[in-house]
């Protein structure tokens, strides 16, 4: 994406956000967070020197720009895209999601030994006296482990 297109961008976010109202709590962390991308994004191309320029998206290229370029006709072409950041919110979500997958893991495990213990339940003969012993056994066993 060119500057000036992350610039346009850039300038709409925060155009539509403040003429229309766009600061509701569920989306103003969205919007803010790509503002600061795009702003990221603009400063750290702006950076970089171009290595070729294109002729209005044609097969034209030259080295160096013309000095008698017109605006906007002359494309700037970078040997590699910026290198994307991550960002502090994606990072604290990655850390959130890994811990949310050990939960699931303790859970099913959890899980995995109640079943288990149900079965024996199950199989047992029909004294009542013998499934509330087993029953009461399985779920001390199951508290101790989880």
């Amino acid at each position: 994406m060119s500057i000036e297109a992350m610039k346009t961008a850039l300038e709409a976010l925060e155009f539509f956000a403040d003429e229309w109202g766009f600061t509701h709590k569920s989306t103003l962390p969205v919007r803010q967070n790509a503002i600061a991308a795009l702003r990221a994004a603009i400063e750290q191309a702006e950076k970089q020197e171009p290595v070729a320029w294109q002729w209005l998206n044609t097969a034209h290229f030259r080295k160096s720009l013309p000095a008698s370029a017109e605006p906007g006709a002359w494309t700037p072409l970078y040997a590699a895209p910026p290198q994307r950041q991550p960002l502090t919110q994606e990072a604290g979500l990655l850390e959130q999601n890994t811990e949310l997958d050990k939960a699931c893991a303790k859970l099913e495990a959890v899980n995995a030994q109640l079943l288990t213990a149900l079965q024996q339940i199950i199989d047992l003969p029909e004294d009542s006296r013998i499934h509330y012993k087993v029953a009461r056994r399985a779920i001390a066993a199951a508290k101790e482990k989880s």
